[in-house]
């Protein structure tokens, strides 16, 4: 038997030796291991996102065709609701066209003096409102000149009766002007709250 210690140096340096050249050889099969490695991973998460467009794909496809048929199903309910809302939007137009002929006819009716008269009246107040304007406008200078010695003599001066009636009227006047904005049951006024009773 032929022996192997006269081709080694120093034998105590033999296991340091072989783990010395064990990790020169092993170094390239590492280095293609793990390209090897790589090289699998970034395949495998490309085929798994190929997978997982397809499906996202497949499942637009069948939302697409599940959507379709609910249209094409319930097509006669959606149109029969529109027809219903349509149909309900013209009846509350006429219906309001209904109720303004019929207020307008009511109040033609129901008015104790003819339209000229009431523009005659309309006439008289807004003469009188613009008298008690200047009545008003010459007192309160009156005021302002003389003090508050001659504001006794001068409310002297104005007729309780003639003012009394003239307040009358001008209060009148107001309400004629302003009755459109007054709510009634039936209808808002300008001034009151939407949808408010």
């Amino acid at each position: 038997m032929a022996s192997v210690y006269n081709l080694i140096g120093n034998p105590s340096g033999v296991s340091r030796e072989i783990i010395r050249e064990h990790g020169r050889l092993e170094m390239p099969i590492r280095i293609r291991y793990f390209a090897a490695l790589t090289i699998q991973r970034c395949y495998r998460g490309y085929k798994v996102r190929c997978i997982v467009r397809y499906w996202h794909n497949m499942a637009t496809v069948i939302q697409k065709v599940v959507r379709g048929w609910l249209v094409r199903w319930h097509r006669v309910d959606y149109l029969k609701q529109y027809l219903a809302r349509m149909e309900e939007r013209d009846l509350n137009n006429n219906a309001r066209k209904i109720q303004a002929f019929y207020r307008g006819y009511q109040v033609r009716k129901t008015l104790s003096m003819p339209i000229k008269e009431l523009v005659k009246q309309k006439q008289l107040t807004e003469q009188q409102s613009a008298n008690m304007r200047e009545i008003m406008r010459q007192k309160f200078q009156a005021l302002r000149l003389y003090g508050r010695r001659s504001s006794v003599s001068i409310s002297q001066d104005i007729d309780q009766d003639t003012m009394g009636e003239e307040c009358k009227r001008w209060v009148l006047f107001i309400l004629f002007k302003t009755h459109h904005l007054i709510r009634t049951y039936c209808k808002e006024g300008i001034y009151s709250i939407h949808g408010s009773k």
